[in-house]
């Protein structure tokens, strides 16, 4: 027999025994021997469809929830904690990072000092050239020149030389050491 057809047929003899334990209870005023077979059975029936009903694997997700759509436009970085991302020069001038349900074709970020003054401006890169999936592998390259310490960072979903406060979907600090 298949599974298909295995299941509905063991959760309907399931339900029939439990509709009638629960008819023995009623008709023998409560025999404490068919209330524990009532319980017995219906405990059965709950694990069978917690078993049926809990992991499901889908598009390489293995979840036992159901899972909300990706927040629009969050970026993310390796060797980010809160909203800092740190970055040693010395090690490689490229972030790499994701990006999560994203709204447009194109990215940008713009690094800035405390006084608000750009010092490094260039695209966000996904990864497979397209941003088409809803979790984007993304690449940030760093000008080897850019100055060491604590900066801005902020991400727009637009090209470099069209950052308006309107694009823009988030902002952080870098950490930028040697």
């Amino acid at each position: 027999m298949r599974k298909e057809n295995f299941v509905p047929i063991v959760i309907i003899a399931m339900a029939i025994a439990f509709v009638f334990v629960s008819v023995m209870v009623f008709l023998s005023n409560g025999n404490a021997q068919w209330v524990k077979r009532k319980l017995r059975v219906g405990g059965i029936i709950l694990g069978f469809i917690a078993i049926l009903n809990g992991c499901k694997h889908e598009e390489d997700i293995i979840t036992c929830y159901l899972v909300g759509p990706p927040a629009p436009d969050n970026v993310y970085f390796s060797g980010q904690h809160n909203d800092t991302i740190s970055v040693k020069l010395s090690q490689s001038l490229k972030l790499q990072g994701t990006l999560s349900g994203p709204t447009s074709k194109n990215y940008s970020f713009s690094i800035s000092d405390s006084s608000n003054n750009s010092l490094y401006k260039d695209e966000i890169r996904a990864d497979d050239s397209v941003f088409n999936e809803d979790y984007e592998y993304i690449t940030l390259t760093l000008n080897k020149d850019i100055p060491t310490g604590t900066f801005s960072i902020s991400f727009y979903k637009c090209k470099t030389n069209k950052q308006k406060n309107i694009d823009l979907i988030q902002k952080g600090v870098i950490k930028i050491e040697n």
